[in-house]
């Protein structure tokens, strides 16, 4: 390479890039060493890449630039550049292999200058070109200050005070924590959830979530923009239930709490009903059809309804007789239905209560039917029957189910009405073999069915017990057909008092022989009454079975 001028440089041959970027890097490292006020600059300041392209960082260009403005192509005053040389700048790679400068590229050979080359040869005052070819005026250029690296470092600093709002995204998210617990509501029969927000970033709504599994698919119950609570009433009792709160931010972000579990107390019962036992004690009673979840029925009573309750007992039973009660004295009673015979959170609340005052009684029962009913006092066996208290019979010899309430027999009323007079503790009815012979087995169902309504209308307190019907021999079955419906008679028997709400008890097994009908033992000689033997076993099974009701 040769210089034709002091100021102006030409080449044997066209330069290949490598070759331009080398001359580039010696013209760099020259003016560097001759501008540097310590005579030397490490060669660490200056990097040469790839493609290749002559990159220039903010120490090299803060030398080469000084304090001093270039303007109009000239040399600064205070020789910080070379006479004879051009300091280089920035530059990036030109379309066809030569090494431009800034902004404009080398077409003559000339050395890149700071600025980019105008088209008159002059070096504009800022390194982008203007629209209209005119070097726009550099406002910012400060002799105390280092100029920027480049337009793009400018773009992104921000304003003093604000941040980037990717920034505000990620701190959101970040910075917000839910927690959430679940409890038992005030009414007893609700889950509680509430929740606590913690961390700075804005929440805009929360949602309440439930699953019936903790791993499970869990679906939105309620949207709330405020509070810390949400009451869930559509629980059902003793099932097992997950809740999650999802607070969804401002940044459209969601944040969930971990998974939070409630089993529901099982749902109360609607009320009990009493029945005065006797002078010191009161059976409770109550549906346990209403309630499926419930095993274990735990019974409390207390001297007055807002008083402290006492625990009586606990049974399977639809029922318990509380005892030792004191003469005179109100009581009010409750039962909650439970899982567990063991105390609970889980135990429902305290049913309804009821209330009874306590008094001499002596409870009254009564053995109701036709003949074969007759024959308790015929054969002199009702007081074998040891249930205590009052034993009494209303029974007639012909009567059915339809003239059991047709009928005056008793001190001019019918078996209904004497019942209602009466107003027993319990009553045991045994009709049908006076008409089953010669009807059909649904009309005696259609008329047991009036009796029963009858008795539960006017004596609600009544226990009602259907005694199935006697069977007959099979000689007497033969001669009168009718007969061979008592089995499926009996049959529909049960499923009437189910769905009533009465008891039904069948002890006639005892008298059937091997063919299920009445054993000639126990055969009075008509083929459909019984023998003294048979009342005497009859007795003893009343007992028995009235005694597990009591």
């Amino acid at each position: 390479m040769t210089k034709s001028s002091p100021g102006n440089q030409t080449f044997k041959k066209p330069l290949k890039a490598k070759q331009a970027a080398t001359v580039l890097f010696a013209f760099v490292c020259s003016a560097a060493a001759i501008c540097s006020p310590i005579g030397s600059l490490s060669a660490q300041s200056y990097t040469i890449s790839a493609s290749p392209r002559l990159l220039c960082t903010n120490s090299i260009r803060q030398r080469l630039a000084g304090s001093s403005q270039i303007s109009d192509g000239q040399a600064p005053t205070d020789n910080s550049q070379h006479p004879n040389e051009q300091a280089p700048v920035d530059s990036s790679q030109s379309s066809d292999g030569q090494a431009p400068e800034n902004s404009s590229q080398i077409s003559d050979g000339q050395a890149p200058v700071d600025s980019s080359q105008s088209s008159n040869g002059q070096a504009p005052e800022n390194s982008s070109q203007s629209p209209d070819g005119q070097a726009p005026e550099n406002n910012d250029q400060n002799t105390d200050t280092q100029p920027s690296d480049s337009n793009h470092d400018q773009q992104t600093e921000q304003a003093p005070g604000k941040t980037d709002p990717a920034q505000d995204i990620e701190k959101t998210n970040h910075t917000v924590k839910v927690s959430a617990s679940v409890s038992l509501a005030k009414d007893l029969t609700s889950a509680k959830v509430t929740w606590k927000k913690t961390g700075d970033g804005e929440v805009t709504s929360y949602l309440v979530q439930r699953s019936s599994s903790r791993d499970g698919s869990y679906k939105t119950i309620a949207r709330l923009e405020t509070g810390k609570s949400y009451t869930d009433g559509t629980v059902k009792g003793a099932n097992r239930y997950y809740y999650q709160v999802a607070a969804k931010t401002k940044s459209s972000g969601i944040i969930y709490s971990k998974p939070c579990s409630f089993q529901c107390p099982v749902e109360p019962l609607p009320g009990v009903s009493l029945v005065r036992y006797s002078t010191s004690s009161i059976k409770v009673m109550w549906d346990k059809s209403q309630n499926k979840k419930a095993v274990w029925y735990k019974v409390y009573y207390a001297k007055s309804k807002s008083g402290k309750y006492k625990l009586a007992g606990v049974t399977k039973n639809n029922w318990y007789r509380v005892k030792g009660l004191k003469n005179n004295q109100n009581y009010y009673f409750g039962v909650k239905a439970c899982t567990s015979k063991k105390t609970s959170t889980y135990d429902s609340a305290l049913s309804k209560t009821a209330k009874m005052r306590t008094k001499p009684y002596e409870r009254m029962t009564i053995f109701a039917g036709d003949s074969i009913t007759t024959g308790l006092t015929a054969y002199r066996v009702l007081d074998e029957i040891a249930i205590g208290g009052r034993k009494n019979v209303v029974a007639a010899i012909g009567l059915n189910t339809i003239t059991f309430r047709t009928k005056k027999v008793f001190h001019g009323k019918s078996a209904v009405e004497s019942i209602l007079a009466a107003k027993p503790y319990r009553v045991y009815i045994m009709l049908g073999d006076n008409d089953i012979h010669f009807r059909n087995k649904n009309d005696l169902i259609d008329g047991y069915q009036e009796i029963i309504r009858t008795i539960k209308a006017g004596t609600p307190a009544t226990d009602i017990v259907i005694l199935a019907a006697s069977p007959v021999t099979a000689a007497e079955m033969s001669r009168r057909r009718g007969f061979a419906q008592i089995p499926a008679y009996n049959q529909a028997l049960s499923v009437l008092a189910a769905e009533m709400g009465v008891k039904y008890y069948d002890c006639t097994g005892f008298l059937k022989d091997s063919t299920g009908w009445l054993k000639s033992s126990y055969n009075a000689g008509d083929g459909v009454h019984w023998k003294s033997a048979a009342y005497h076993e009859y007795a003893k099974r009343l007992t028995a079975y009235d005694k597990s009701l009591d």
